[in-house]
């Protein structure tokens, strides 16, 4: 567990992925990174997960992706020293890095199995939600917000 969101290690072909459920920021930059629609529905679905995995990864085989994707010692000092300065710049740069690396170096059937991990996370993520909604109902004496099907929570708890 890391905070409010929910991690898991993922064992796949001798190697050890760490997951986590995602921020609101690293969701919005996951959606920014999605492929438009059209085209086989089913690459389109492999093709809009990639983002998502690559944002979800904080860790390959116990190296976290701050020490796999560090900024190289040829980059251009000055790219450098602005991205060093800004926080989210370097995160953000860090974040295409990882999703190079998916797009790039992992197979198909091993994004699967991490998109596969993440949605487990985000199922445990949703219903950790549900029980702290019901226990603040409860405590509070008001109507239970999870009986309404047009209610959508959004994760803030850990399971």
């Amino acid at each position: 567990m890391s905070g409010r969101h929910i991690t898991k290690d993922v064992e796949i072909d001798g190697h050890r992925f760490t997951l986590r459920t995602l921020k609101p920021s690293e969701a919005d930059w996951a959606i920014t990174r999605m492929p438009g629609s059209g085209g086989d529905p089913t690459k389109m679905v492999l093709l809009q997960s990639k983002p998502i995995v690559a944002a979800s990864i904080q860790a390959i085989d116990g190296v976290p992706v701050e020490e796999l994707f560090a900024l190289p010692d040829d980059m251009d000092t000055d790219v450098k020293e602005a991205l060093i300065s800004d926080g989210a710049a370097l995160r953000e740069w860090r974040r295409d890095q990882v999703l190079d690396f998916v797009l790039e170096d992992l197979l198909d059937n091993v994004v699967g199995r991490l998109w596969h991990a993440y949605s487990q996370l985000r199922e445990r993520e949703t219903a950790a939600v549900a029980e702290v909604e019901k226990k603040v109902v409860r405590v509070s004496g008001g109507s239970d917000p999870t009986s309404s099907p047009e209610k959508e929570s959004s994760p803030q708890t850990q399971a």
